[in-house]
């Protein structure tokens, strides 16, 4: 992640995962669970720069969801 922000810089949720390189749908559950700190500004989730940079220091992203070859596939059990 460059860092040419402040770290007070707030980022909305739809660019967090875009920086994270994860669905939004995902970035959505690491903030409402708190994993990643954010606050609620409307409707709108937005995290500080800092503690995103921080998050992706250790953040591993995991694999996406397996379907054996086919498209809308079950995937494994």
């Amino acid at each position: 992640m460059q860092n040419n922000h402040n770290g007070n810089d707030l980022v909305a949720s739809g660019d967090v995962a875009a920086l994270l390189g994860i669905h939004r749908v995902n970035a959505a559950a690491l903030l409402r669970s708190g994993k990643l700190p954010a606050v609620k500004v409307g409707n709108t989730w937005v995290v500080r720069w800092a503690d995103l940079e921080a998050f992706a220091q250790s953040y591993i992203k995991g694999p996406g969801r397996r379907t054996n070859g086919v498209v809308g596939g079950a995937g494994s059990p």
